[in-house]
């Protein structure tokens, strides 16, 4: 419509300046132009040369407004914008929390951030550690507490893998929230080897997080922490009496479940009447728990058996825990370090723990 009432603004200016140029040109001894003439002939004629001569500016204008909406289009199609009411602006790096899964689209000249988690960029040009100086392959992982630049024709989709994550924003961006449910810990992410078993105890309540945002999947897990797990897979049971070991507090909080593990033959101590709850757990400890769990409580098969002999530290394992570990190893509870090391008497992560507890219950 804009451009129809341009083009009829040319044409009427077009008439004027003709009209003019023609009245110019008659003196007082030419006769009068008859208005018949002027409205039937002499007007048409000259609307006609002017449309005529307008048509090429009218084809240009359209050949301009057809490649400026096909830049357009194109540039949102490749931002995944749909809608100019999906484009978000930040002004300045804000704090600003979001899910797994969340991916934010940023164009040229956007700025990114990472304050916490774990966020994992793809792009198809230019992306820039501006707080080393150097550029980013697609499929990196973001370092945190770095500022990122997008760079010349180029669209970057920033995921969060992790649980969580906290980040700035500087300039357009377009946030895809995620509909999936997810963990809250900063330190899990998707691509993590534990993150199904974290998922597995986590939401069936075995696990609870070291703090509210992580879980601390390296971290070394107690003799106490682990019968206090087991203790809830068999959902927590009613216990008489206490542990009778010296080292268990009454009000400690494996108190319960130590004397619960106790009773039914699920732990022994360590001698000298002690239990060491708050001691590192060893690998083939905790294979031996997970087998009198299943075997006593469970009520489970467990005459599945594997070669210990195919690790080269076989002889490491300790004689009392050699029955546990041939059926840990049997039945994919427990799988070696590596191909050839099976570290019996090495200490067990939250993450180890969590996928040996995740097997198990698939067996039981």
């Amino acid at each position: 419509m804009k451009k129809r009432l341009i083009l009829a603004g040319a044409v009427l200016a077009l008439l004027l300046s003709g009209a003019a140029v023609h009245a110019s040109g008659l003196t007082s001894s030419d006769a009068l132009i008859s208005l018949r003439y002027l409205t039937d002939t002499f007007l048409p004629s000259l609307t006609a040369q002017t449309e005529e001569r307008l048509e090429p500016l009218d084809d240009a204008y359209q050949q301009a407004a057809d490649a400026l909406d096909e830049k357009a289009a194109l540039y949102l199609a490749q931002a995944g914008v749909t809608g100019s009411s999906a484009v978000q602006y930040s002004g300045q790096f804000s704090r600003t929390s979001f899910g797994q899964g969340d991916v934010l689209t940023l164009p040229t000249g956007a700025g990114f951030l990472l304050l916490e988690g774990s966020v994992q960029v793809a792009h198809d040009g230019a992306v820039v550690d501006v707080t080393t100086g150097s550029s980013v392959s697609s499929g990196t992982a973001l370092a945190a507490n770095h500022r990122y630049l997008v760079g010349e024709e180029t669209t970057a989709r920033f995921t969060v893998l992790s649980g969580a994550a906290s980040a700035g924003v500087e300039g357009y961006y377009l946030l895809t929230s995620s509909q999936e449910a997810s963990l809250p810990f900063l330190d899990v992410t998707v691509n993590d080897w534990f993150y199904s078993a974290v998922s597995f105890v986590y939401e069936n309540g075995l696990f609870s997080g070291t703090a509210a945002d992580t879980f601390s999947p390296n971290m070394n897990i107690t003799r106490g922490m682990v019968v206090t797990v087991l203790y809830q897979l068999a959902g927590r049971p009613a216990v008489s009496g206490d542990s009778g070991f010296s080292d268990v507090a009454p009000d400690a909080y494996y108190a319960l479940p130590v004397a619960w593990a106790s009773a039914n033959g699920v732990v022994a101590g360590m001698g000298n009447n002690e239990f060491a709850p708050n001691s590192n757990i060893t690998r083939e400890q905790l294979a031996c728990m997970l087998y009198s769990y299943a075997r006593s409580i469970a009520g489970a098969d467990v005459s599945a058996r594997g070669d210990l002999t195919q690790y080269v530290d076989f002889s490491q394992v300790s004689s009392y825990a050699q029955e546990a570990l041939s059926w840990a190893v049997g039945a994919g509870v427990i799988t070696g370090m590596d191909a050839q090391t099976l570290s019996p008497g090495g200490t067990a992560t939250r993450a180890q723990a969590a996928a040996m507890l995740q097997v198990l219950s698939s067996l039981l």
